[in-house]
């Protein structure tokens, strides 16, 4: 099978998202609503670190908001509704040794958590492990190095 290379460009101009996809001879372009609240989420787990950073969960706490998700087979966006829920707060072994973590489970309401995933994050939100399904067992990824120093003094969700 030969080389196939996908160009995706996507972007947010005011209240519009833009996206347009390059892929075996054929273009694609989406559009549509993009308003302040939304989120991006994307395959890394980079994204869920930037959804944490714009909400403070505590145990039990969660946060419902609307989401671009870009994903394959295109590298498309659906808009779709997030669910989050902070679950369980404990201690995970990592790379930085054992570390304060958060344990969240994403959904896609209306569909039920059996079909989301879970992922524990440091205080800071940078994801540490994530799973398939709700239920930890077996990661898909794991951060195995990080350069960046924990922010002092930052509070959150407690």
């Amino acid at each position: 099978m030969g080389e196939r290379r996908l160009h995706a460009i996507h972007g947010a101009d005011g209240a519009r998202w833009r996206a347009r996809f390059e892929y075996g001879g054929q273009t694609r372009e989406q559009h549509g609503d993009y308003p302040d609240i939304c989120e991006v989420d994307y395959v890394s787990p980079l994204f869920s670190t930037f959804y944490l950073a714009r909400r403070d969960f505590a145990l039990e706490g969660e946060h419902e908001f609307p989401v671009l998700r870009i994903g394959p087979p295109w590298m498309a966006v659906a808009p779709e509704r997030m669910l989050v829920r902070c679950v369980e707060v404990g201690h995970i072994e990592t790379a930085r040794g054992r570390v304060e973590a958060k344990r969240y489970v994403v959904s896609l309401p209306p569909r039920g958590e059996a079909e989301g995933y879970t992922f524990w994050a440091d205080r800071q939100g940078i994801v540490l492990e994530s799973y398939e399904g709700p239920e930890p067992s077996g990661p898909w990824m794991k951060l195995i190095e990080h350069t960046g120093q924990p922010q002092e003094g930052l509070e959150r969700g407690a």
